[in-house]
């Protein structure tokens, strides 16, 4: 029997991912996590998984889950990717989106 694992996606406002980001460039620790947002009309994917904080920017919020999810492909790839293309791998896959993201305190 095969186990697959479901990945969770943390869906969190503009503000809160940006505050991601700021705390990871000040050298403090994030959740080994992936997170997603929407600022506008642009998605954005933070992967955290290996504590790298890598942060891309997508223009469909399917292309910011796919690369979240696919580790094997850029996000120059999945951007060149059409829509059913990357529909196609996403249902590949196994995610739950989250919503209720709360932010640990990594104290010393």
């Amino acid at each position: 029997m095969i186990v697959i694992n479901e990945v969770n996606i943390y869906e969190i406002s503009y503000k809160k991912f940006k505050n991601l980001v700021d705390k990871w460039s000040n050298h403090e620790k994030i959740g080994r996590l992936l997170f997603l947002s929407k600022n506008k009309n642009k998605y954005f994917a933070l992967d955290n998984e290996a504590d790298e904080c890598f942060v891309e920017e997508f223009n469909s919020r399917d292309k910011a889950l796919c690369w979240l999810v696919r580790k094997e492909y850029d996000s120059s790839e999945i951007e060149n990717l059409q829509d059913i293309e990357v529909r196609n791998l996403l249902s590949e896959e196994q995610y739950k989106i989250v919503l209720n993201y709360k932010e640990v305190s990594y104290g010393l």
